[in-house]
C-alpha cells in the first residue's frame, strides 16, 4: 500500500555535490518507506517501521558527517558550520525520540512521523541546507571524509 503522502525528488533540490545529493535522495526514499509502513501499521499490518526508522537514523548520522566534511573542505564559514553541526545533533535526537515513540505509542505513529519528516526533509534538507547550495554548486566535487565526494 502506498502512503497518502509521497515525497518526490525534484532536480531543483540538487546541491551540486553528488554525494550530498545521493544521500538526500536516499533520505527521501527512506522517508517514503517509513510513511508507507506507518500507514500499513495504522491499518494493523505494520512491523517493518522500527527497522526503517533505525536505518533512517544511521543514514542521517552518516549523511550529516559527510555533509559537514564537504562544507568544511569547501571553506563554509566556521560559525555557520558549527551552527549546522548543532542542528544535525538536534535532528539526531529527534530521530531517536521518533524510534522511542514508535515503540511506546504506536497509535500516534503517523502523526509523529509526519512531524519528523516535516522537520528533517522540509525544514532542514530543503530549506536549511539550501543555504550552502551556491557554494556546493560552484565547487562541485572534492574528496572528503569516508569517500564523500561529488561528481
Amino acid at each position: 500500500q502506498r502512503a497518502p503522502l509521497r515525497l518526490v525528488w525534484q532536480d531543483s533540490y540538487n546541491s551540486g555535490n553528488e554525494t550530498i545529493d545521493a544521500q538526500h535522495r536516499a533520505l527521501f526514499d527512506l522517508a517514503n518507506a517509513a510513511l508507507g509502513q506507518a500507514v500499513e501499521g495504522y491499518a494493523g499490518s505494520g512491523g517493518k517501521l522500527a527497522g526503517t526508522v533505525k536505518t533512517l537514523y544511521g543514514t542521517l548520522e552518516g549523511h550529516f558527517a559527510d555533509e559537514e566534511a564537504v562544507l568544511a573542505a569547501f571553506g563554509f564559514p566556521e560559525a555557520e558550520l558549527e551552527a549546522h553541526r548543532r542542528e544535525h545533533g538536534s535532528l539526531l535526537v529527534l530521530a531517536g525520540r521518533l524510534a522511542e515513540h514508535i515503540a511506546c505509542q504506536p497509535d500516534t505513529t503517523v502523526s509523529a512521523l509526519l512531524d519528523f519528516v516535516n522537520e528533517v526533509v522540509f525544514r532542514h534538507l530543503l530549506n536549511e541546507d539550501s543555504r550552502f547550495f551556491a557554494l556546493t554548486r560552484a565547487r562541485g566535487a572534492i574528496p572528503s571524509r569516508g569517500g564523500a565526494s561529488g561528481t
